[in-house]
């Protein structure tokens, strides 16, 4: 794929990912200014994202349902057994070409939230553990400014 542009767009009560990319290499990719309300996984499965900008978005009760440590170990929502996430990102493999110094990613002014209803269901439940913004992998992706510039 090429370009994908998301824009100025509202999705309500998702299944599954709300952009998925699978494990195909993407170009550019836009996510600007859309609000995204209850999905039950994470939102995004873009692990092979070159370059690209998700900003000033609204993350209202993403990957809702959580995870449990088989889901997690299995890697259901994402891969080497890392958390569930909203944003999710992995190093390129040597088969697309590139090195992790071409790519370009920005997360800029995006916002989430889970209401009382999720967050009281996710404290109460000892076996699902809650989704973050970012997974320790992609964590430290970003705050690796050597390898990951």
């Amino acid at each position: 794929m090429d370009t994908i542009s998301i824009i100025n767009t509202t999705f309500f009560n998702g299944a599954s990912y709300f952009l998925c990319t699978a494990q195909e290499l993407t170009n550019y990719i836009r996510f600007e200014h859309n609000t995204l309300f209850n999905n039950n996984t994470n939102p995004f499965y873009v692990r092979n994202m070159t370059d690209g900008i998700v900003q000033n978005n609204i993350f209202y009760n993403a990957a809702s349902v959580g995870e449990t440590e088989t889901e997690r170990n299995d890697d259901w929502y994402d891969w080497d057994g890392e958390r569930m996430a909203i944003f999710s990102i992995d190093t390129l493999g040597t088969e697309h070409g590139i090195t992790e110094a071409d790519r370009k990613i920005d997360l800029l002014n995006n916002a989430y939230f889970w209401n009382s209803k999720i967050t009281d269901y996710l404290a109460s439940n000892d076996t699902v553990d809650a989704p973050v913004w970012l997974n320790d992998r992609t964590q430290a992706m970003f705050d690796d400014d050597v390898n990951y510039p």
